[in-house]
């Protein structure tokens, strides 16, 4: 009965919260306000309240802010104002944890300076380092590109203990890393990815990029609207790397298919919201696996292209054909494969990473 008369308050109930949080919106102010009516009014009746509520475009409650700008979200930092979100990190703080908190530092860091006079104190060992890029929380994979080039950089710290501590070789090499580490909440991106502007009928245009390389692999998934005939947005959706160790090619294979998981799991969020799904891979040998029916593949090829041909069937609907080929300059994915000088403009707001290049703004026959 609830569901029918507040079908916006059910779906924010039932598909947008979070054990006691609810991330929900609408395509429009007035009805977001009859969401959130809703949404205490369905609560009311169980006789549960909601402690605060926040607004895109307005300051978030003091109950819900610190600083009386930001809040977390979903572990990244949001600025409810301006609408963008950071790396919800704190400042470098290499103090082990007591009941589960840091003790302060004895200064601030918020410079490289404070860093380098921090870490100048301090010796680093393996745990210390993999805790520290543990605290980057990133679900959506915004700022995968900075994780992984951290990772990559891990695999020379394999074979010592957890708490040994490091040579003077790596010691220089991880305390010039975490010097960068008080630059990162300086990264602003948009929160949402679509234009205010676009045609109403039009619906999401998924563009999945593939790539890998020697040691990683991975995908990025971008989301576009057409805003006039031939003429789509652009803007990062979702991403995700991971670390590999086969050849080229099949890494380049398995980047496929973290791609096409990573793309069946935004169609189910959206679901009928999406309309094409684009892939993308620059590896013509991945290509030729998953796209001849006359070659005899080996069990690993095998197993992995049947998996990527039964999500590319259920995320696009077609047995046809789904799977380009894209150059590999033009491919972003690669910022997700290899070992790359990374700077935080890289994944910054304006950038080919969050925002896409130009190919991906054009219409599908003018794109591949």
């Amino acid at each position: 009965m609830l569901a029918e008369r507040y079908p916006g308050a059910y779906k924010s109930l039932r598909e947008d919260r979070y054990v006691d949080d609810i991330l929900s919106g609408e395509n429009s102010k007035q009805r977001r306000e009859e969401q959130i009516e809703g949404v205490q009014e369905v609560l009311k009746r169980g006789g549960f309240s909601l402690k605060f509520i926040v607004r895109r475009g307005e300051k978030p409650s003091e109950k819900a802010s610190t600083d009386g700008e930001t809040m977390k979200l979903l572990g990244y930092k949001w600025d409810p104002e301006k609408d963008e979100l950071s790396p919800g990190i704190g400042e470098l703080n290499l103090n082990k944890k007591l009941r589960g908190e840091r003790k302060p530092n004895p200064e601030p860091v918020k410079t490289r300076l404070d860093a380098e006079k921090l870490l100048s104190g301090v010796k680093l060992t393996r745990s210390l380092i993999v805790g520290k890029i543990s605290e980057l929380f990133d679900p959506c994979g915004f700022f995968e590109p900075i994780k992984l080039q951290m990772k990559l950089q891990t695999s020379s710290l394999k074979g010592k203990e957890w708490d040994e501590v490091l040579p003077a070789e790596d010691q220089e090499k991880w305390r010039e890393i975490l010097k960068s580490y008080v630059n990162l909440p300086e990264i602003m991106i948009p929160r949402f990815c679509l234009p205010s502007k676009r045609d109403e009928k039009s619906r999401i245009r998924l563009i999945c990029l593939a790539d890998a390389a020697e040691f990683a692999g991975g995908a990025a998934v971008y989301a576009g609207m057409e805003t006039s005939p031939g003429i789509w947005s652009c803007s990062l959706l979702a991403a995700k790397s991971k670390l590999m160790k086969e050849t080229i090619p099949r890494n380049e294979l398995s980047a496929i298919l973290l791609c096409a998981e990573l793309a069946f799991m935004v169609k189910s969020s959206l679901g009928s919201e999406v309309g094409e799904v684009i892939y993308l891979t620059d590896s013509t040998i991945a290509l030729s696996w998953c796209s001849s029916e006359t070659i005899k593949l080996r069990l690993f090829v095998y197993k992995r292209v049947m998996t990527i041909l039964r999500l590319l069937e259920w995320t696009t609907g077609t047995t046809e054909e789904v799977l380009f080929h894209v150059d590999g300059s033009q491919n972003l994915a690669d910022l997700l494969t290899k070992e790359h000088d990374i700077g935080i403009e890289t994944v910054s707001k304006g950038s080919y990473w969050i925002e896409g290049l130009p190919w991906m703004r054009k219409d599908k026959r003018r794109c591949l």
